[in-house]
């Protein structure tokens, strides 16, 4: 029996992961990510799913239940669905990485652009009025993220890209995008 083949997206804030998701879901890709367990986990607790908040519910789960607590939980639904390919998002720690490795014929893909593009993005999601403020804040999660005084169960976003098997570049247009996303199955296709 073939093993399902998990595409695991690692980028850091507003770096694209649910547009690179979303168009691995427009090619037959089932989809999950590791984040939706934390707004369950926010709801649960009558918490709004800010990302400060999802990033300390995050933190202490992956403390209290190992690090990669969240890839667990992801890969019962992995098992669930009929789908042979499937893309998840939201990886902030290797050990999320190694576990899906371990049970999944595994690709891991990182998603790459400049700090002043992933900034644009996200002043334009968030529509926010006041830069200096929001640049500010931006800022703190880009380090938060990046492994800054996170601690072996924290956000390690940069040690996960230091595992990949290939960067993508969205710096570009949706056409760009979309070319490497296609490359990138044909390759896992023919692999399988």
């Amino acid at each position: 029996m073939k093993k399902k083949i998990v595409v695991v997206l690692v980028a850091p804030i507003a770096g694209g992961k649910g547009v690179v998701s979303n168009n691995f879901a427009k090619r037959g890709f089932a989809t999950f990510s590791l984040s939706d367990h934390l707004r369950k986990e926010c709801k649960k607790r009558k918490l709004k799913p800010k990302t400060e908040t999802l990033r300390i519910i995050g933190n202490g789960l992956r403390k209290k239940y190992g690090a990669s607590v969240l890839a667990k939980k992801t890969s019962i639904l992995i098992d669930k669905t009929k789908a042979e390919m499937t893309v998840v998002d939201g990886i902030r720690n290797p050990n999320e990485l190694l576990y899906f490795q371990q049970k999944y014929h595994t690709y891991v893909l990182g998603i790459k652009s400049s700090f002043g593009i992933r900034f644009q993005r996200h002043l334009n999601y968030r529509k926010r009025k006041s830069i200096q403020k929001e640049f500010l804040r931006f800022q703190k999660i880009n380090s938060a993220e990046s492994g800054i005084n996170q601690g072996a169960h924290g956000l390690q976003i940069n040690a996960c890209l230091n595992l990949v098997d290939e960067i993508i570049n969205n710096e570009d247009d949706m056409k760009s995008l979309e070319k490497q996303i296609d490359e990138i199955i044909k390759k896992l296709q023919t692999q399988n």
